[in-house]
C-alpha cells in the first residue's frame, strides 16, 4: 500500500507524508546538477525538471500513471523541495 511504502521510506529519514490520498515527497538537498551550485533562484522554472523526473520515477515505482506538482524548492528559499504525487 502507499502508506506502507511511505513508512519504509521514512524509516530512512525522508519525511514523506500522505494527505487526502496525495503523497508529498521531500528532497532535502538540491538534486539538480544544473543549479546545485547557484545560491538562489527567483522562480521555480529551472526546477521544473524535478517535477517531470519525480513523475516518471513514481510512474515506474507504482506501475500506474501519476501526476506530480512541484510545490516549493530549496533554490527559491525553502528548507526543502516538496513535490505532490497523485496516483491515478
Amino acid at each position: 500500500s502507499l502508506a506502507d511504502f511511505v513508512d519504509k521510506v521514512n524509516a530512512h529519514g525522508a519525511g514523506w507524508y500522505i494527505r487526502d490520498g496525495v503523497l508529498y515527497t521531500k528532497f532535502l538537498d538540491c538534486e539538480c546538477s544544473m543549479v546545485r551550485n547557484v545560491p538562489s533562484l527567483d522562480s521555480m522554472t529551472w526546477c521544473l525538471c524535478a517535477e517531470g523526473y519525480t513523475e516518471e520515477l513514481f510512474r515506474h515505482v507504482f506501475g500506474r500513471d501519476v501526476e506530480s506538482e512541484l510545490l516549493q524548492t530549496i533554490k527559491t528559499g525553502h528548507e526543502f523541495c516538496l513535490v505532490a504525487i497523485r496516483v491515478k
